[in-house]
């Protein structure tokens, strides 16, 4: 491969043109859909699309060597990993435990039950 390939001006404005177009599609999927879960997952993909428009033809990784290629993959890959480990603990967060609401006063417990939403929250105290 040649360390030297001139990408034409031509390449340039396509691919930013592609880029202004998936930013729309970005933008139009957010207010389309109503689940959260897919607006994420639906910007991501397109994130991950316009992120190796760029790797590849910007940052000219397409007439790189092979080696930039692993390299480039490798970081792909890492951050495949990070994302799967971050949305692995968000999505198995339960809501607290109701005893992180206890709250101990003195020789009394004072436990603090969930919210309610038709009601205030109501406290009971309890005598140790």
């Amino acid at each position: 491969m040649s360390s030297h390939h001139i990408i034409s001006a031509k390449t340039y404005t396509l691919i930013y043109i592609v880029l202004m177009v998936l930013l729309v599609v970005t933008v139009g999927g957010d207010l389309m859909f109503d689940s959260a879960m897919f607006r994420t997952s639906f910007a991501l993909g397109i994130a991950v699309i316009k992120a190796l428009l760029v790797v590849l033809f910007f940052m000219h990784v397409r007439y790189s060597s092979r080696l930039t290629w692993v390299f480039a993959g490798a970081a792909f890959v890492w951050l495949f990993i990070l994302f799967a480990l971050t949305f692995n603990d968000y999505l198995t967060r339960g809501t607290a435990p109701e005893r992180l609401f206890e709250a101990p006063i003195g020789g009394i417990v004072v436990r603090q039950t969930p919210v309610n939403p038709e009601h205030e929250p109501s406290s009971v105290m309890q005598r140790h």
